[in-house]
């Protein structure tokens, strides 16, 4: 097999004005214009399945190579556009007719930003305003003002980092459906909702804030709406209480450390229970004075009795109880004391505690007991 050398010559062209000139190409032939620095190729760029000449004298048609270019990657840096040496304040802006360079100083700006039913409004500095709508946020970051009019559903964690100052925050309904986390210092100065939820709470507690700073609720801290009820276990008031309603106590007892007790009711009712009888309970119903004798540890009873078990004070000094037929009944029953007199006919009834200070006359007698008789 024979073996040729061959030379593939390309030709060049030193005139910035045209491709080629002097001379005809055939097409796909290539050619550097070494004014301008590209390289060309004769014919149409939409090639041709003949191999005829480009045109007369060679300047019919031609195409630069690497019009269309891929994935370009620039080396060094663009020290010229269109001809323009001093790029300094100019940028690349796109138009429809291709890239232009345009002014940095000509951008605009925004001069204010507003959302409002899931509508963002944005008002340019020129004058512009121009909106968008967004139904979802899947990350925002505010670093300015923030207005929000209407109902906002924030469906993943709130987080604020740094100190926060909300003047004012107005919304129809706000839901946090997940964690509400605050780092930083917090100031509110007005929270107005017509409602707001947050989830992670029991319904009917009472929320309030913890010694640690965070909201949180009891089970035993409820109030129910229907029945305008606070239900709480304990209550520890410092200052004065005012009850305008009825006051009812459902507990073992109640104890008033209190210097002087103040009732207007002039028939006070014991041993009383609303739901039941108290029969039971009524004997030994009565009243005790704590020291009453004034010895410690010796308290003063007026206490009501089954007069049946009465036995007097000696075998000698036996009252007579053949009346006491039984245990109940009006003439069964009486009241029993420690106390050895009963004084009436006083002027002077607070006990100064000097000789002769009471002045009434004595009831009874030694061994004597009070009785009403039958009847």
């Amino acid at each position: 097999m024979a073996i040729r050398q061959t030379r593939f010559q390309i030709k060049n062209n030193q005139n910035s004005a045209a491709p080629f000139s002097g001379a005809t190409l055939l097409v796909g032939e290539p050619i550097v214009n070494t004014a301008a620095g590209i390289m060309m190729f004769s014919g149409s760029s939409t090639g041709t399945n003949d191999w005829t000449p480009a045109g007369t004298g060679g300047n019919a048609g031609f195409f630069e190579v690497g019009s269309n270019l891929c994935q370009l990657k620039i080396r060094d840096k663009i020290t010229s556009y269109s001809g323009v040496t001093n790029l300094d304040g100019l940028f690349l802006s796109g138009t429809s007719n291709g890239f232009v360079l345009a002014q940095t100083k000509d951008l605009n700006t925004f001069s204010a930003f507003t959302y409002s039913a899931n509508t963002f409004t944005i008002y340019e500095s020129n004058g512009e305003v121009n909106s968008v709508t967004v139904n979802d946020f899947t990350g925002l970051t505010i670093n300015g003002n923030f207005t929000v009019t209407g109902n906002t559903n924030i469906n993943n964690n709130l987080t604020v980092t740094g100190n926060t100052n909300i003047q004012s925050l107005t919304a129809t309904t706000t839901n946090i459906n997940g964690n509400l986390t605050v780092t930083g210092n917090t100031n509110v100065q007005a929270l107005s909702a017509t409602s707001i939820y947050v989830s992670g709470f029991v319904p009917t507690q009472v929320v309030y804030i913890s010694p640690t700073g965070q909201l949180t609720g009891e089970n035993t801290f409820t109030y129910d709406q229907d029945a305008d009820t606070l239900n709480v276990n304990n209550i520890q008031v410092s200052n004065d209480v005012v009850v305008q309603g009825n006051l009812t106590v459902l507990g073992d007892s109640i104890s008033a450390f209190t210097t002087n007790l103040y009732v207007e009711d002039p028939n006070i009712p014991i041993n009383y229970n609303p739901t039941g009888s108290t029969t039971v309970t009524s004997v030994n119903a009565g009243f005790t004075i704590q020291d009453g004798s004034g010895v410690s540890g010796s308290s003063v009873n007026l206490n009501l009795v089954q007069m049946l078990s009465l036995t007097g004070l000696t075998l000698s000094n036996v009252p007579v109880l053949t009346e006491y037929t039984g245990l109940t009944g009006y003439p069964n029953r009486g009241w029993i004391t420690q106390l050895n007199d009963i004084v009436i006919r006083s002027a002077d009834v607070s006990d100064s505690g000097s000789p002769g200070s009471i002045n009434g006359v004595r009831v009874l007698a030694e061994f004597d007991v009070l009785d009403g008789g039958t009847y």
